[in-house]
């Protein structure tokens, strides 16, 4: 009987394989009839990037090539630093701020404040069901030995979520500014990579399920739309700080 994490391996590549061949099939039925217009890629390519960088950390749970180098990542880590900065804690919101300040700035986003904050909501729930549900059955112990939940790395999905949002929405108005995100979010996971709290995979992996979930949010949220906002009920919607917990985290409470 096959391992629950060669199950799970084996499971995503089968999701990622039925889905990429669905996408192509639908494609090809929907376009087949107007050759001269050019297939979009603006959903596969986030969608191969996304399941080429999960695969690798799934692989790396049982594939001994990848369990070496992570932790050949983990001594060049610790060679270039050994202390501790709390930088990671903050730095992973910055791409989700960036998503509605850049506004100010006189860019013009592509979709509503409203929209895009459902998206994020949408997008954070995806990440956080995802990320929970592998920590607490993969049971991959962190480099510095704290716990068992290294496995996928959060913060590095948080950061992936603002910085795909950001691409997604300025990416026709200032190309560099909407990939600066992607900066900021690389710069998240090589933290938690110096801090000792993660393998190159759980980055790795994290940054993928930021990625898949952002693309899934902006799928599926105008389908939420339409099952439950109410035309005579008005949208509400706040964004606060937490700083009561270990960790200072960014909360958002939307209603349909």
């Amino acid at each position: 009987m096959l391992k629950f994490k060669q199950y799970l391996l084996l499971l995503f590549i089968y999701i990622v394989n039925s889905s990429t061949f669905a996408c192509s099939l639908d494609s090809l039925l929907l376009y087949s009839k107007l050759p001269k217009v050019e297939k979009p890629t603006h959903f596969t390519t986030p969608i191969v990037i996304s399941g080429s960088l999960i695969g690798y950390g799934l692989g790396s749970l049982e594939v001994p090539a990848l369990k070496r180098l992570d932790i050949q990542a983990k001594e060049i880590a610790n060679s270039v630093y050994t202390g501790r900065t709390y930088v990671d804690d903050f730095i992973q919101y910055t791409p989700s701020l960036a998503v509605f300040a850049f506004e100010l700035t006189g860019l013009k986003a592509k979709h509503s404040i409203s929209q895009r904050m459902k998206a994020m909501a949408t997008a954070a729930t995806i990440t956080a069901i995802t990320t929970q549900a592998l920590k607490k059955t993969t049971h991959i112990w962190r480099p510095d030995h704290s716990n068992d939940k290294s496995f996928p790395s959060g913060h590095t999905a948080t950061a992936f979520v603002g910085a795909h949002m950001l691409f997604k929405e300025y990416k026709d108005q200032n190309i560099w500014i909407a990939s600066s995100g992607y900066l900021v979010a690389a710069s998240t996971g090589i933290f938690r990579m110096l801090n000792n709290k993660h393998w190159l995979s759980d980055v790795l992996a994290g940054a993928g399920i930021g990625i898949l979930s952002t693309e899934l949010a902006y799928s599926i949220t105008p389908k939420l739309k339409k099952m439950f906002y109410s035309e005579g009920k008005r949208n509400q919607k706040m964004i606060w700080t937490d700083l009561t917990g270990d960790y200072p985290m960014l909360r958002a409470s939307i209603y349909f």
